[in-house]
């Protein structure tokens, strides 16, 4: 028996699948996810500056996001769309967070 072979997923309408061929050329897709995801933008500013776009769900907090970052909650303040934000916030479809990194010492 022929195993298919696995292809690279693509988004459909914020579901994620992969294609897969089998050996005689026919194609088809399995859904891997039914649970739409978003896209947000992170920026941290601190010793260096930094931007990345990332996929969420739509269930994930700020706080969430932060723990995939390795980033630890008191020692940044957190803005989304420009405004002051709790970590324990949901996310939205385009969402802008900057992560400023507290600043202390003598």
């Amino acid at each position: 028996m022929a195993y298919p072979s696995m292809t690279r997923g693509h988004r459909l309408t914020g579901l994620s699948y992969l294609g897969f061929k089998t050996m005689n050329g026919n194609r088809f897709k399995t859904l891997l996810q039914l649970s739409p995801t978003m896209k947000v933008r992170v920026e941290v500013f601190g010793r260096s500056k930094s931007e990345s776009e990332f996929v969420v769900s739509p269930e994930e907090t700020v706080q969430d996001l932060m723990r995939r970052l390795n980033i630890a909650p008191d020692a940044v303040v957190v803005f989304r769309n420009g405004e002051p934000v709790p970590v324990d916030e949901g996310l939205s479809e385009g969402d802008v967070l900057t992560f400023i990194e507290a600043a202390s010492g003598g």
